[in-house]
Parts: C-alpha cells; sequence; structure tokens
C-alpha cells in the first residue's frame, strides 16, 4: 500500500486511514448502542494486523 508523509516530521502513513471513533465509544461504554465491546476490539485487533497504518479515533 502507497504511504505519504505527513507533516514535517518524516512521519509516513498508508494512504487510506481506518475510522474507528464509533468503536471506541462502544468499547468505552459511552454509546447503548454500536457494534459492543468484543466486535470492537476483534475489528481494532484485524485493523493492526493490516497494512494499515493511519487509525482515526476521534
Amino acid at each position: 500500500m502507497k504511504k505519504r508523509m505527513l507533516g514535517r516530521r518524516g512521519l509516513s502513513v498508508t494512504s487510506v486511514g481506518i475510522g474507528i471513533g464509533g468503536a471506541m465509544d462502544a468499547y468505552s461504554g459511552q454509546l447503548d448502542f454500536g457494534p459492543g465491546t468484543e466486535t470492537s476490539l476483534a475489528t481494532l485487533q484485524r485493523v493492526l494486523e493490516g497494512p494499515f497504518n493511519f487509525i482515526d479515533a476521534s
């Protein structure tokens, strides 16, 4: 997967990022709906095993 420079400090990130904000809200118990803790953690684990190194958890 292609990588690009982010900012001026030489940080190289994949050109595709993964957004996990909703999953993290469900994991922290802030939402009464969504994927739930087990699914959120499994999804995050799969993301970390893949080629992506640009994760947005806002």
